[in-house]
């Protein structure tokens, strides 16, 4: 009897974390995290205490397919798995779905050929409010995250000084679509994606800062290839290609790149700004500044691409050699609604190519229907430098570039974008140029 009460007993004490959607607590419940998660069921929240999180059972950790969230007591600030060198920090293999959550740790240190801090196959789980930071793939790709057939959310996370010896120091994407959300990549290194590296996938990147990311060969901020990429509302920022494509380089695959800051980024080759090879992006509202390629094309250079450009302002770019604005080989760009001025050398450099360019304004002009050649009359406001002088908005005199472009802003879906620092709306014709969002 004595022996059957006190197995009775032990099995009351683990009972509560086995009821579905309760809470298992690290190191109070269980003493580490991996032993946890074994005795967790679908709905169930395991909860980490503060502290820094080694060796077995608390790196290398596995969901095993269960719908449950694993998440810091405290934030990433407070939980940290140190991987030591070796493993990393979790490993998504048995299909895991969004309902799997990991939330509020910092995972660093870790070391594998493959996804140094995590890594996803055939898994899409929800990564949220982590920090990713100083982990490794030694071999090949995704120094912070992995994704291989598989389309992971990853929002609010910071992932900063990760390595990988080929693809994505940040993110590497293989066959995946994953949805990147106000997350801030920076400091990583690769040699193509710095920040981001997607091949034959669809990502989503949006409202993230993809900032002082180094690839030795293409794509210091983001890289694309045979990829269809949205990437909406980003700033890409003070990034470095030691070839093409200092902020962005895309080939093979048709990026979407929509209401972005790209400036400040460094190629030693071509494509400061972007990098266009052998593909056709759709570049809308965006503003390219004080980029700079040491050969061609500070802003943009295309190679074997017809970009399609409408609504950018790109200036103040800067090559040693030709298209400072953009340079264009065997390429034919769409160019609407733009204004490319203070660009060195040349706003637009051509060689075999026909840049089809309309309702713009171009320093040194540009032969096409509705073009200018006038300063657009810049003036800073809350959200940045290129607002456009207006009366209505209390400077002395318009802009050239008013009501001067084609179509109506709500048929370019600018509707609640404005190149006024008081926010009114476009009247009749769009006006030249970037538009900033409404406050």
């Amino acid at each position: 009897m004595r022996v059957l009460i006190t197995i009775i007993a032990c099995s009351l004490i683990t009972l509560p974390a086995l009821a579905d959607g309760r809470k298992i607590k690290v190191p109070k419940d269980y003493p580490n995290i991996q032993t946890a998660i074994n005795f967790a069921e679908d709905g169930d929240t395991v909860i980490v205490d503060d502290g820094v999180w080694t060796g077995p059972n608390n790196k290398n950790l596995d969901f095993l397919g269960l719908a449950i969230t694993v998440r810091s007591k405290n934030g990433p600030d407070n939980c940290i798995i140190d991987c030591e060198g070796e493993g990393r920090g979790f490993w998504f293999h048995e299909n895991e779905t969004e309902a799997s959550v990991l939330n509020g740790f910092s995972i660093t240190n870790g070391n594998e050929d493959d996804g140094g801090g995590i890594y996803c196959s055939g898994s899409s789980p929800t990564i949220t409010n982590c920090t990713i930071t100083d982990n490794t793939a030694c071999c090949d790709r995704g120094g912070g995250i992995y994704c291989d057939d598989s389309h992971p959310t990853i929002t609010n996370c910071t992932i900063a000084g990760n390595t990988a010896s080929n693809h994505g120091g940040g993110i590497n994407c293989y066959s995946s679509d994953p949805r990147i959300t106000n997350c801030t990549i920076t400091g990583n290194k690769a040699r193509r994606g710095g920040g981001i590296s997607c091949w034959n996938g669809n990502p989503t990147i949006s409202n993230c800062t993809i900032a002082g990311n180094t690839a030795s060969n293409h794509g210091g901020g983001i890289y694309c290839d045979d990829s269809h990429p949205t990437i909406t509302n980003c700033t890409i920022a003070d990034n470095t290609a030691y070839y093409g494509g200092g902020g962005i380089g895309s080939s093979n695959g048709d990026p979407t790149i929509t209401n972005c800051t790209i400036t400040g980024n460094t190629a030693h080759c071509d494509g400061g700004g972007i990098r266009c090879f052998s593909n056709n992006p759709t570049i809308t509202n965006c503003t390219i500044t004080e980029n700079t390629a040491s050969e061609y094309g500070g802003g943009i250079c295309c190679s074997g691409s017809s970009p399609t450009i409408t609504n950018c302002t790109i200036t103040e770019n800067t090559a040693s050699d030709r298209g400072g604005g953009i340079f264009c080989y065997d390429s034919d760009p769409t160019i609407t609604n733009c204004i490319l001025w203070s660009n060195t050398p040349h706003e637009i450099y051509v060689h075999s190519s026909n840049p089809k360019v309309n309702f713009s304004d171009v320093q040194g002009n540009w032969p096409g229907l509705g073009n200018i050649d006038a300063d657009p009359l810049w003036v800073s406001g809350p959200l940045g430098d290129f607002y456009l002088s207006q009366q209505q908005c209390g400077q002395p005199e318009d802009s050239p570039c008013l009501d001067a472009g084609k179509s109506r802003a709500n048929k370019l879906g600018l509707r609640k974008y404005t190149t006024c620092i008081e926010g009114k709306k476009d009247k009749k014709r769009v006006d030249m140029g970037y538009h900033y969002p409404r406050r």
